[in-house]
């Protein structure tokens, strides 16, 4: 069991250890990819472009479950391959979990500066005064469900108190820029993922 998300009880114990010595381990030694994560797939385009073709027959296809059970699927796949009972009950049960990040643009990084620091990794940015974006609120299935029923809009709004709270000598109301930059994003409302993780 995890103290880590409301609703994880169902995960197995050994699930449980793993992340729990995976995350909280004092040796444990994280790295990453110096300007950003988006730099590792980005840099198999040049070499995979040659491959990628369009308008042509499909043979295969690996989509997350939350997708396929959208689907109105037919009785078989193709004259040998029925989709039978125990493959239908397993696309249709497979449930991924809820996830929510609310991201917020403010004209500096004052976490960083006062009383209260928190700092995190900045993923090269060479900007240390200017505008900035923190992630203000990352939530996992059921405290992610919260989120569920309001628009982006609302859920940045409702979010900006969260530094209210962590910093009040600052006055973040005036910190923050309003429009492009702040946003959130509700995983199961995704209608590429219909979900956020699968975890057993």
């Amino acid at each position: 069991m995890t103290e880590a998300a409301t609703g994880l009880f169902k995960i197995s114990f050994a699930e449980s250890v793993m992340d729990a010595y995976t995350f909280l381990h004092d040796n444990q030694e994280w790295k990453t990819i110096k300007y950003g994560m988006q730099r590792f797939p980005n840099a198999f385009k040049p070499i995979l472009d040659k491959y990628i073709k369009y308008d042509c027959k499909v043979f295969k296809l690996k989509i997350p479950f939350g997708v396929v059970r959208q689907w109105e699927l037919p009785d078989k796949l193709d004259k040998n391959d029925d989709i039978d009972y125990i493959r239908r009950r397993a696309i249709r049960e497979l449930n991924y979990d809820n996830s929510a990040k609310i991201f917020l643009k403010f004209k500096s990084r004052f976490w960083e500066k006062d009383s209260r620091p928190i700092v995190c990794d900045d993923q090269g940015n060479p900007d240390k005064d200017g505008p900035a974006i923190l992630l203000g609120s990352y939530t996992w299935v059921k405290d992610a469900a919260k989120y569920s029923p309001y628009p982006q809009k609302e859920n940045v709004k409702l979010c900006l108190e969260n530094p209210k709270i962590l910093h009040p000598e600052v006055d973040v109301g005036k910190e923050w820029l309003d429009g492009r930059g702040n946003s959130s994003i509700y995983w199961p409302n995704d209608p590429t993922t219909v979900g956020a993780f699968a975890l057993f």
